[in-house]
């Protein structure tokens, strides 16, 4: 099985904090876990992270970018979708535009959006009548 690592921002108040919870848990528990000394080894060795303003704005301006990216990627796959009049849904725009679904998700009010306008624009059959 996979080991599952998350990874936490907390403020030097935070972490004090988190290290005096488990601190006190270790102290009133006979047998204390090794997840739990585990823990506390790992709180105790953190180091701060510290980034330039410099190293921020570039992330910013990174981050962006790759939204922006992403959105094209989206409205193409949409785009193409209408062309063939396909059904747009979120399943389809991923696939077509090679985005993960949990990306897609983050635009699903523009996917619904853009099937609404689809099946408002498809002709309406209208019965033969017979006279």
């Amino acid at each position: 099985m996979n080991e599952v690592r998350y990874r936490v921002e907390l403020n030097s108040e935070e972490l004090k904090q988190l290290e005096s919870l488990i601190k006190e848990k270790l102290s009133r528990t006979t047998l204390p876990s090794e997840s739990l000394r585990n823990a506390l080894k790992s709180l105790e060795a953190a180091k701060p992270m510290v980034a330039t303003a410099k190293q921020l704005e570039a992330a910013k301006k990174a981050t962006e970018a790759r939204k922006i990216k992403t959105r094209r990627k989206i409205e193409a796959a949409v785009n193409q979708l209408r062309l063939e009049n396909r059904p747009i849904t979120m399943y389809a725009v991923a696939k077509v535009g090679r985005v993960s679904p949990n990306t897609v998700r983050k635009y699903r009010d523009f996917i619904e959006a853009a099937e609404t306008e689809r099946r408002r624009s498809q002709p309406v059959e209208s019965p033969n009548r017979l006279l």
